[in-house]
């Protein structure tokens, strides 16, 4: 599992996810990447796979992929630009 996010440090303008999963894994992430745009990447950082799961519906036996889908979220944000510098950069 990857995330890529594009923006810059007020806001997330593009969330993608490459899922190697069953459909609701896939549909999850897909959630999550609309989710995401338009937000901060303060408050991405408060969504968790438990959160992710249960928001959107998914089964006990399929939650261990919401934490896959945060880890992959949370290590994109580790290469977030920290100064707003007006480009358009993807991590």
């Amino acid at each position: 599992m990857d995330c890529w996010l594009c923006g810059d440090s007020r806001v997330i303008r593009e969330a993608r996810f490459e899922v190697f999963g069953d459909a609701d894994i896939i549909g999850a992430a897909g959630w999550l990447a609309g989710w995401l745009e338009g937000r901060t990447p303060a408050v991405a950082r408060t969504v968790t796979g438990r959160w992710l799961a249960e928001t959107t519906g998914l089964a006990d036996e399929a939650r261990t992929g919401a934490l896959t889908i945060e880890d992959a979220m949370r290590s994109a944000l580790t290469a977030w630009p920290h100064e707003a510098n007006g480009a358009s950069d993807e991590h």
